[in-house]
């Protein structure tokens, strides 16, 4: 680490994308890593992120409990709403989107990063629903 390592802080969901930003973060110098549990039906990925913050050895792993279906209902934050077999191509968002998820994690991030101090970064890494075969009605509008 350089004497000017910048600290991050990293949204660490515990998948790929958010597994290589705190990888990349964690070169560059201490890392503040921030993981959501949004009410998604499984467990797994907090488990990963919790195995991931303590494999980059992050300054603190903040675990933070923000049910989202209550706003932004789907099949993966709602016991009510069915997982479809396979894609439904009549559907423009599918029904295990959580809609602005990214954006409320964003949201969430900030004031993290703020209350760090001297916090260069507030990373995350989202793909968006046109990577996931989708279109997404607030950027499709013409």
């Amino acid at each position: 680490m350089s004497r000017t390592a910048s600290r991050s802080v990293v949204l660490l969901s515990g998948g790929m994308d958010s597994a290589t930003c705190l990888a990349l973060a964690a070169r560059r110098g201490p890392v503040i890593a921030l993981t959501v549990a949004y009410g998604q039906r499984h467990r797994r990925e907090i488990r990963s992120a919790r195995a991931l913050a303590r494999k980059y050895r992050v300054l603190r792993h903040v675990l933070l409990e923000v049910p989202l279906a209550p706003i932004a209902p789907s099949a993966l934050t709602s016991r009510r709403i069915r997982v479809p077999a396979g894609k439904d191509r009549r559907r423009r968002i599918p029904a295990t989107s959580v809609p602005a998820r990214h954006t409320v994690l964003l949201a969430l991030g900030l004031p993290r990063a703020a209350r760090e101090g001297r916090c260069d970064a507030c990373r995350l890494r989202a793909r968006g629903f046109r990577e996931a075969g989708a279109t997404d009605p607030l950027l499709d509008r013409r």
